[in-house]
């Protein structure tokens, strides 16, 4: 399942998030597969501590919105802000038992600018569906969906950055 959201937020957080964000202590290391062959594809990403999340506030503008509901907020694993710049290559990818949440942050982007997110097949061989990276969207998925991200174009005047939020999956237990 794939659930996208837009405008979600108020213009005033998106700008106040994207300040943050933009401040980041960015580092090497954040790797899309654990393959050998893919270990030279490493992105920069900022991993927030509880500190940086409740800071950024996102978890109270989460439980205001109806994406709640697909949400179990006891379970939050861990929050990451990856920047992507033109030329990086990504690589099919995805997380184990786990659901996700991804905020565009940037302000402003154009569609040339490219950023997609990219969701394909369960055997990983036809693309699905590219969902289009716009400003305040917000995208709800499940882990175990192979995905990856287009990078930003050389005509990006910016970075791309996305706030990523990843849940532990609710599982229900048969009695």
């Amino acid at each position: 399942m794939i659930k996208i959201y837009d405008n979600v937020f108020s213009k005033d957080y998106l700008i106040n998030s994207f300040g943050m964000v933009r401040k980041s202590n960015f580092q090497l290391g954040w790797v899309d597969s654990d393959a050998p062959e893919h270990s030279h594809n490493v992105c920069l990403h900022s991993m927030y501590s509880d500190s940086d999340i409740d800071n950024f506030g996102i978890l109270r503008q989460l439980k205001n919105h109806d994406v709640k509901k697909l949400i179990n907020f006891d379970n939050l694993i861990k929050c990451v802000v990856n920047l992507s710049c033109p030329g990086q290559t990504h690589i099919e990818h995805t997380h184990h038992n786990e659901d996700v949440v991804v905020y565009y942050v940037n302000t402003t982007w154009n569609r040339t600018w490219a950023g997609e997110t990219l969701f394909y097949s369960a055997d990983g061989v036809e693309l699905e569906t590219a969902v289009e990276y716009v400003p305040n969207r917000l995208v709800f998925f499940n882990g175990e969906h192979p995905h990856t991200i287009r990078p930003p174009s050389f005509e990006a005047s910016f970075y791309r950055f996305t706030v990523s939020l990843f849940f532990r999956r609710w599982i229900k237990i048969d009695q």
